[in-house]
């Protein structure tokens, strides 16, 4: 079912960031979903049980002439997270080296 209005006009607003998209609710899983493009594909499922601002702003933040930044976005959480683990696996190490520095110490 296309979603032509709405009480907030977030179809209208989402119209605003490209005149290709549309929303539709899929009554078979209860989800909203954005299609555009020159193809009208399905571009995302909303997580989002109702349309409100945070529709407007993830299609915004999602647009393929974004596509550049958000891969950045990902390498960096990517990076990031990778950091933590080998920091973790270090310290790790370290102690698990440590306990065993010490049982040697004992058998000498």
């Amino acid at each position: 079912m296309i979603i032509d209005g709405d009480l907030f006009n977030i179809s209208g607003r989402i119209k605003e960031v490209d005149e290709t998209y549309k929303i539709n609710f899929n009554q078979k899983t209860n989800k909203f979903e954005l299609f555009g493009g020159k193809d009208n594909e399905r571009l995302l499922v909303f997580a989002y049980d109702r349309l409100d601002c945070r529709a407007v702003e993830h299609a915004r933040k999602t647009r393929t002439e974004r596509m550049d930044l958000i891969i950045e976005e990902v390498d960096r959480a990517n990076a990031q997270i990778e950091e933590r683990a080998l920091k973790d696996a270090k310290r790790q190490a370290s102690e698990n080296l440590y306990a065993v520095a010490e049982k040697l110490k004992c058998l000498k």
